[in-house]
């Protein structure tokens, strides 16, 4: 661990070793000595911040079981914990996690920091979600977690129980398709013919009755949320033929399979290639060609690869119709199942030297999370998110695909803050691009809150607690995450970026009921552009530990609110008061 000490050590040392001689046959007093001396220990302070927030789609809340998350993509390594100490991954319990950047690496716009992050908890589908950080302070990322049961917004779904496998061979063919999404009366389906050898995941050979349900989402549903989906729908890297690159993928649809034997167990892999088949409305246009999808035409398949959280390039989904319905029918050939994608890649606007979008805001007065779409009505489905600060009215959205411009096309570029959704129509690439919204303001008038945070309630002699007592008192570590959202707004958690605090040291300015010379026990610190006479949530977050509180900010001037985040602190280093 890198720790920058504030005393001078060596004196401390050398008094104690004396003592240690003249105290040689009484250990006691030696312990009783050394607890009488404080080391004060500040972290050595992290320059770029990370705050990630779980959520779980179906509660629109914190996912409350244990979420694996692991880091990846060419910055990785540069992942740090609160202590400056490199980490790989972390298991979060209650929902939010925040990490750093080592400080020898400085995020810039022209050389951001990607960070690709793969989340995991039992009875949720596995999700990635890529964030890009352009200049040091504190960022945040939100991760949504839709439970395995739950059908999200814009899905439809089927089941069936006709197949039968005995000593890993299909006796009766599997077929299942799901219900007609009423939007765009699309749907998807898998069959698996007799004959085929089933595996289940634990390598065993499938038995008994074959349960198999699928899943669909079409991006001409306007309804599907595809943050929700894995890889955030069309987030995360794209593999092709082992190479990760930087290509934005549009997609037509996902959908996911999922089989079990009679015993319970998942198959994963067959012998022979079974049948993945996503439907196509009639007036679906083909990117690669500029004319509706017809007969003969191939799109891309994709599987999402739940370690790396990436989308691997399978190969070609050929297309065939019309169908009795009048849609096409894109398929797919494979021997395993996974969750999966159909659609296009194209370069991003950075990869293609093009500059990205550039979003203008009005009324932006309480920042959050701004997410953006484009979609195009059978054609593709896109979207990206971007945490943003109140005040800031220029954001950059890096991720979006430098569309072609060898056909014509109507789409619509929207964007979403604080449940509130405008839209503007696009013809053309929005590499480049300027796109004004205006959002509405509060109704009452905005303000810069003071919060006192109480830090840390003092020590004596008789309370003091090794070891955390330090951390508690001579600093707020700068990977202590603060975030707020209005009440009503969903998950939309905002960050403090760049928090200034103020720190209260001698007894005229202390909050806590003990004072002791040279420690901190509190500080304060100003929130902007809060609403006077609204209900705020606050929460404080120092690695995996999160303290949660409910604030209502008097209809005041210059209103100021007192937030106790003692046990964030003291439960990170395992006790102290």
């Amino acid at each position: 661990m890198r720790k920058k000490y504030t005393t001078i050590l060596g004196s401390l040392l050398v008094l104690l070793l004396g003592m240690t001689f003249y105290l040689s046959c009484d250990f006691q007093k030696l312990t009783d000595l050394a607890d009488e001396f404080d080391v004060i220990i500040e972290l050595e302070p992290i320059n770029t911040r990370v705050l990630v927030n779980l959520i779980d789609v179906s509660q629109d809340d914190f996912v409350n079981k244990p979420v694996a998350l692991t880091f990846k993509g060419d910055y990785a390594a540069t992942v740090v914990d609160v202590y400056n100490d490199p980490i790989s991954g972390k298991t979060v319990e209650n929902g939010s996690f925040s990490f750093g950047i080592d400080n020898l690496v400085v995020p810039t716009q022209e050389e951001p920091v990607a960070l690709r992050i793969v989340a995991k908890a039992e009875g949720y589908n596995v999700n990635s979600k890529t964030i890009e950080i352009s200049s040091t302070g504190t960022h945040a990322i939100t991760i949504l977690m839709t439970p395995k049961s739950q059908v999200a917004t814009g899905g439809v779904t089927g089941q069936s129980t006709d197949g039968q496998a005995q000593n890993g061979t299909v006796t009766t063919a599997v077929t299942a398709q799901t219900s007609t999404n009423q939007n765009d009366q699309t749907s998807a389906s898998v069959s698996v013919p007799a004959g085929t050898q089933a595996t289940t995941s634990t390598g065993q050979p499938a038995q008994g009755q074959l349960t198999t349900t699928v899943q669909y989402y079409s991006s001409s549903d306007s309804t599907v949320d595809t943050g929700a989906m894995a890889g955030g729908g069309s987030g995360g890297g794209i593999v092709v033929g082992g190479v990760t690159t930087d290509d934005v993928m549009t997609t037509m649809g996902w959908t996911e399979v999922t089989i079990t034997d009679g015993n319970g167990n998942e198959i994963t892999e067959f012998s022979t290639p079974i049948e993945i088949s996503i439907e196509l409305p009639p007036n679906t246009l083909n990117p690669s060609t500029g004319a509706m999808i017809q007969n003969g035409d191939v799109i891309s398949a994709y599987s999402f690869d739940e370690e790396e959280g990436n989308w691997v390039y399978e190969g070609p989904a050929t297309v065939s119709g019309p169908l009795a319905n009048g849609n096409f029918k894109a398929s797919y050939f494979t021997t395993h199942l996974s969750v999966w994608n159909f659609g296009f890649t194209y370069g991003n606007c950075t990869a293609n030297s093009k500059t990205p979008p550039m979003i203008y805001l009005v009324n932006n007065e309480q920042g959050g999370t701004l997410t953006l779409a484009i979609t195009s009505p059978s054609i593709f489905a896109m979207s990206v998110s971007k945490d943003f600060k109140a005040d800031e009215n220029e954001i950059k959205i890096i991720g979006v695909p430098d569309l072609p411009a060898s056909f014509s096309f109507s789409a619509t570029l929207s964007a979403t803050h604080n449940g509130e959704t405008k839209s503007t129509p696009i013809t053309s690439s929005p590499c480049g691009q300027n796109y004004n919204f205006t959002f509405t303001p509060p109704p009452n008038p905005s303000v810069d809150v003071t919060f006192k945070l109480v830090i840390g309630e003092g020590t004596s002699a008789t309370t003091k607690t090794k070891g955390c007592r330090i951390l508690n008192v001579t600093a707020i570590p700068t990977g202590l995450a603060l975030s707020y959202k209005k009440d009503g707004s969903g998950s939309n958690w905002q960050v403090l970026s760049n928090p200034a605090y103020t720190l209260y040291k001698d007894a005229q300015d202390r909050i806590g009921n003990h004072f002791e010379t040279g420690k901190f026990y509190a500080g304060t610190v100003v929130i902007p552009s809060l609403q006077r006479g609204a209900k705020y949530h606050f929460k404080a977050t120092l690695e995996d530990k999160v303290e949660n509180q409910q604030i209502n900010v008097p209809d005041v001037a210059n209103p100021s609110v007192n937030v106790d985040i003692i046990n964030t602190v003291k439960d990170n280093c395992g006790g102290g008061n």
